[in-house]
């Protein structure tokens, strides 16, 4: 079934006993099954998958409809050979950072764009934005902008006029480019990167990277995963190091027993609900923790890296490499680390029951 509209299509119908409804218009695209409603968060095509057996919506995908250029789509989750595919005289590439994505950028990364002739991002504030674009390896423009603020260009590039805005000033903050006339906009956190084709005449690629989800090496989004069993699991296996920090201030009902039990099985064998707590594992299972009354503090250093652990009152704080990772709300705050990457792939909080 299928229905088209100028500004706007709804679509009601059903798959066996399940009332459907389909809905779009320049504001909005969902999909309702029952009572869930489902809300597409990004721009271009969105599909969901539902087993009508199983009375279950196995999956959601996005498709950008900057994606006409496949040798880009297959390199989505290498970062690195990306930038390397956009680094061709054909090509007008627009690069910036949304939010915060500076404070887990991989040194592989940092060191691919520093061989592109771009600034370095590795220990940069991430509260400034970032903003640069290259014709082809020419760089045309390359800046910070001032602390949580918003950096914009507007210029001819081999006579095609590019205008790009990026963004760090809070969560709502999208990267947004106009190349050529084509519009792109990506929101959410992630090192952004938009492709113009000077012979086609038009966008051909747009991705974000997000570093703090996702391990591009294995191909996991840590983001996903919703059992704190699993994810300690998960970062063990990609040799990866979990860090943990718990104040009970934040949470005055105290964690969950099977979290609490997540955490004694998994080799943290100090934890109180009650207590003030810090730990770290890697991935041989090593651990390394400490506990107090109402503030715990921990010292490590992987890799000539330091690693700063404070649990209080009304924060949760680690810091990596002088970068700072912390939460204010109820629940466990879990950071995953990799030092291989020297960069944290995911910032996690499970919530009390």
């Amino acid at each position: 079934q299928q229905i088209a509209g100028a500004e706007q299509a709804a679509l009601n119908f059903k798959i066996g006993h399940m009332a459907m409804e389909a809905f779009v218009n320049a504001d909005e695209k969902r999909v309702t099954v029952g009572d869930a409603v489902y809300t597409a968060e990004k721009e271009g095509l969105y599909v969901l998958v539902y087993n009508a057996e199983n009375r279950a919506v196995l999956t959601e995908k996005y498709y950008e409809v900057a994606d006409v250029d496949t040798t880009f789509y297959g390199l989505r989750n290498s970062p690195i050979a990306y930038l390397e595919h956009a680094a061709s005289d054909d090509y007008i590439t627009v690069i910036g950072v949304c939010q915060d994505a500076m404070k887990c950028l991989p040194a592989a990364v940092n060191e691919q764009l520093v061989k592109m002739g771009l600034l370095p991002l590795d220990g940069a504030d991430f509260n400034r934005p970032y903003l640069a674009i290259l014709d082809g390896t020419k760089v045309v423009y390359n800046r910070y902008g001032d602390y949580k603020s918003e950096i914009s260009v507007s210029q001819s590039v081999d006579g095609v006029d590019v205008t790009a805005v990026s963004c760090t000033i809070d969560k709502q903050c999208n990267f947004y480019s106009q190349i050529g006339g084509f519009e792109l906009k990506t929101g959410n956190r992630g090192l952004v990167i938009h492709v113009y084709s000077k012979s086609r005449g038009c966008a051909v690629s747009s991705v974000r990277f997000n570093f703090m989800a996702v391990n591009y090496v294995t191909g996991k989004n840590y983001s996903k995963i919703t059992s704190l069993r699993e994810l300690i699991a998960s970062a063990k296996q990609d040799g990866c190091e979990v860090y943990i920090a718990y104040s009970p201030a934040l949470t005055p009902k105290g964690l969950s027993k099977d979290l609490a039990t997540i955490l004694t099985e998994s080799g943290f064998t100090k934890f109180s609900k009650k207590k003030a707590f810090v730990g770290a594992i890697d991935a041989e299972g090593n651990v390394q923790q400490n506990v107090n009354k109402s503030q715990a503090s921990l010292q490590l250093e992987r890799s000539g890296v330091p690693v700063v652990f404070t649990a209080k009152a009304k924060i949760n704080r680690i810091r990596v490499n002088g970068v700072r990772y912390q939460s204010a709300k109820p629940g466990l705050f879990v950071l995953i680390y990799s030092p291989e990457h020297s960069t944290v792939l995911a910032e996690r909080l499970f919530e009390s029951n």
